[in-house]
């Protein structure tokens, strides 16, 4: 018999069977029609036995198992004839094996993505909660890691400090006032400061005085003027002469 199908351990998986039916007839008590049947039956049932327990990943250690347990004679189960088995050939279909393979494929790739996940999880926890827990654990890692690097290590307080923070989610740090005051502007800040100073700066033209016309006496003579009038003389001919001669009318002009 060939490519005779047997059930797994999974029962997504089939192993083909093959064999020769080795038979010797029992003389007492009644006989079969077809002995050679009754020995084929008889040795399937044996085969179907162990191969329902075996894995399909096991196919050579399956084969010398079942090798070893049908190459001995045994009788069927009414006693008619004596049964056994050479050339056992147990093995999976092509088709089955390949599709095994590639499952095994995957399930060594989850195993390996599993395994580097956690390495990861584990790498980042000790970094968070131990490495970078506080500014301080941060500048003694960097010193254990850099012996010997002081001034490096002083030189990197801020960018430690920061990372510090960033791992346990707290605010970062400002900048220290000589970082403010040495940091160069950007190019919107020299915009917005360069249309300050034009807006800030005096317009020439508002701050020369216009020029006075041919009819226009200045304030300060126009004043004087005035303050001459009306001041009285030693005599009293300046109040007489105002009395008698009326006071002339001059417009005056001021530009601003």
């Amino acid at each position: 018999m060939a490519d005779i199908r047997l059930p797994s351990a999974s029962p997504d998986f089939q192993f083909s069977f093959s064999a020769v039916v080795q038979w010797s007839t029992v003389l007492s008590g009644s006989r079969h029609a077809d002995l050679g049947a009754v020995a084929v039956h008889a040795l399937l049932e044996r085969a179907r036995a162990l191969t329902a327990t075996q894995q399909v990943t096991e196919e050579s250690l399956n084969q010398h198992r079942l090798a070893a347990t049908l190459g001995e004679p045994a009788l069927d189960e009414k006693g008619q004839v004596r049964c056994w088995a050479t050339e056992i050939r147990l093995r999976l279909p092509d088709a089955d094996q390949k599709h095994l393979q590639h499952l095994a494929a995957l399930h060594r790739r989850e195993q390996t993505t599993l395994l580097e996940r956690r390495m990861e999880q584990d790498k980042r926890a000790y970094l968070k909660d131990d490495v970078f827990a506080t500014p301080g654990s941060a500048a003694v890692w960097w010193l254990v890691n850099h012996p010997g690097e002081v001034e490096t290590t002083l030189g990197l307080l801020d960018t430690l400090a920061e990372l510090s923070a960033a791992a346990n989610d707290l605010p970062a740090r400002r900048a220290s006032a000589d970082a403010i005051e040495h940091t160069k502007p950007t190019r919107t800040e020299l915009a917005f400061n360069a249309a300050v100073d034009t807006l800030v700066e005096p317009d020439e033209s508002h701050q020369q005085p216009a020029p006075p016309d041919a009819g226009t006496q200045p304030a300060s003579e126009a004043t004087s003027s005035q303050k001459s009038a009306r001041s009285p003389g030693l005599n009293g001919s300046a109040r007489r002469s105002t009395k008698e001669t009326p006071a002339e009318y001059r417009e005056q002009f001021f530009s601003e």
